[in-house]
C-alpha cells in the first residue's frame, strides 16, 4: 500500500524525493547517475494542483511533519481526477 504527501508547488515533490534520495546514499548524486530520486510523484497539470510524493514503503526517510500530513489512496486519487489530464 502506498502512501502519498501533498505539496503546494508542481515541482514540490520532485524536489523532496531528490533530496530523500540524497540523504539515503548518504552522498550527493553522480552527474551521470541514472537514478535520480527515491519515490515517483505526479505533478497536477497546472500549478495551483501542486503534486504529490507517492511513497511505495514505510516512509522512514520522511520528517515527523510529513508524516502527520499523508493522505490517503482516496485523497490521492480524487486529487488525480481533479488535477491531472486524462485521456477521454
Amino acid at each position: 500500500m502506498s502512501l502519498f504527501l501533498k505539496f503546494d508547488t508542481l515541482d514540490g515533490a520532485e524536489n523532496r524525493s531528490k533530496e530523500l534520495w540524497v540523504a539515503l546514499l548518504e552522498r550527493p548524486v553522480s552527474p551521470d547517475a541514472f537514478t535520480t530520486s527515491l519515490y515517483s510523484f505526479q505533478p497536477a497539470s497546472e500549478e495551483s494542483g501542486g503534486s504529490y510524493l507517492i511513497i511505495d514503503d514505510d516512509g522512514d526517510l520522511l520528517s515527523e511533519e510529513e508524516k502527520l500530513r499523508l493522505d490517503s489512496q482516496e485523497t490521492y486519487d480524487a486529487w488525480c481526477i481533479a488535477n491531472t489530464p486524462r485521456d477521454d
